[in-house]
């Protein structure tokens, strides 16, 4: 469980605790973001992970491989435009 602030091909995310989102441990920034898999919703396997009711998963390749966020669904679809949106840079 955690914050996640994404942005274009990354997302910046910080442990936490619980419901509190108490930051806890060091940030850690996940690069490399590629497509963002259709949501399922949670299943037995994931209730392990304490995943709330009504909360979607999504995969993510990323840097250091595949990575899944559970979020709610209107949570996922901002992190999804947000991390597939197009780099603004400048080329001089």
């Amino acid at each position: 469980m955690g914050i996640a602030d994404p942005g274009p091909g990354r997302i910046d995310f910080q442990p936490a605790v619980y419901e509190d989102l108490v930051p806890t441990g060091r940030s850690k920034a996940l690069t490399g973001l590629g497509a963002v898999s259709a949501p399922r919703y949670a299943d037995p396997d994931d209730n392990k992970h304490h995943v709330p009711p009504g909360f979607q998963v999504v995969s993510v390749e990323s840097d250091g491989g595949v990575i899944e966020i559970a979020a709610r669904p209107k949570t996922l679809q901002r992190i999804r435009e947000a991390v597939e949106a197009p780099s603004i840079g400048t080329d001089s």
